[in-house]
C-alpha cells in the first residue's frame, strides 16, 4: 500500500523529512514503524509493545541498522493519501 502526503497543514510548504537507521526491505512509500528497543525503522507489518507506527518512507532500502532511510513523520494537520489497491 503506498502513501502520498497531500498536505502538511499550516503555513508549512514542505514536511519535515528524517534520515533515521533502517532494518530489512522497506520500499518507498510505505507505512513504517519505529522498534524502539532495537532503535531502528521498518515496514509496519505488526504491532508489538515495542514499535510505534511514525511515518512514510520516502526510499527504497534494504539491510541492517547501517542502512538509512528517509521518512516523513506524522504530524498533526497532515493529510495522505492511500492506494488501497
Amino acid at each position: 500500500m503506498a502513501f502520498r502526503l497531500v498536505s502538511s497543514g499550516g503555513n508549512v510548504t514542505d514536511a519535515a523529512i528524517v534520515n533515521m537507521p533502517a532494518s530489512g526491505v522497506i520500499r518507498a512509500n510505505s507505512v513504517i514503524q519505529h522498534d524502539i528497543a532495537l532503535g531502528v525503522v521498518s515496514t509496519a507489518l505488526e504491532n508489538s509493545p515495542t514499535t510505534a507506527i511514525i511515518g512514510v518512507s520516502l526510499d527504497y532500502v534494504q539491510g541492517s541498522s547501517d542502512t538509512f532511510v528517509r521518512v516523513i513523520p506524522f504530524a498533526q494537520g497532515q493529510v495522505w493519501e492511500a492506494d488501497c489497491v
